[in-house]
């Protein structure tokens, strides 16, 4: 049980920070997706797929987030998550590219001259800004879990709630979501981070 001390703002309830994290991560560092995705129609997109694709992802998310919602694991986990989501989001919104078994090995053969061509002042600010921020808040904050028989029996009820939820999105648009995804399949590869890692 975190302690109840300091302002109240640092005390958040441990089942809503899964989902915080997950809709900073899929707002903020999958630009480079809903672009692609909106570039993927010849007309306007419809709103009710884009609206579905963001909670289905939001939804898997904040079931994959809230299954290891333990403390002393928690943090440790969504922090990486953000840092790896802000580097990758950096690199696939400003150069196009795609994380993927490719990019790793050509990252690991770039000497350091061509590295530090990559890393300017604008890396710097999205990674202080989507990377660094977002995790120090989360640091700073207690999250209050409830007694331990309790998690134990609503943890799998909510990952379920959550799973049902995005499976109901995908039945609200799910023509429109799979014609979308057969004819680009490049976009399941920019769904940030779950593709990178």
């Amino acid at each position: 049980m975190a302690s109840e001390s300091g302002p109240r703002w640092r005390r958040v309830p441990a089942v809503v920070a899964p989902l915080l994290v997950a809709l900073f991560i899929v707002a903020f560092d999958n630009l480079a997706l809903w672009r692609a995705l909106l570039a993927s129609y010849t007309q306007s997109a419809p709103m009710l797929t884009l609206a579905a694709a963001f909670v289905l992802i939001t939804a898997l998310f904040s079931a994959v987030l809230h299954a290891v919602n333990f403390p002393w694991v928690f943090k440790p986990i969504a922090v990486t998550l953000l840092l790896l989501a802000a580097v990758a989001g950096y690199f696939m919104g400003s150069y196009g590219v795609i994380i993927d078994d490719a990019m790793f090995r050509n990252l690991a053969q770039t000497d350091p001259r061509e590295a530090g061509e990559l890393l300017t002042w604008r890396f710097f600010a999205h990674v202080l800004l989507f990377g660094a921020a977002p995790p120090s808040i989360l640091v700073l904050i207690r999250l209050r879990y409830r007694p331990w028989l309790t998690e134990m029996w609503q943890r799998p009820l909510i990952v379920c709630g959550w799973i049902i939820l995005g499976l109901l999105a995908v039945g609200s648009a799910y023509k429109e979501l799979s014609l979308t995804m057969r004819q680009h399949r490049e976009l399941r590869m920019l769904i940030n981070p779950s593709y990178p890692v």
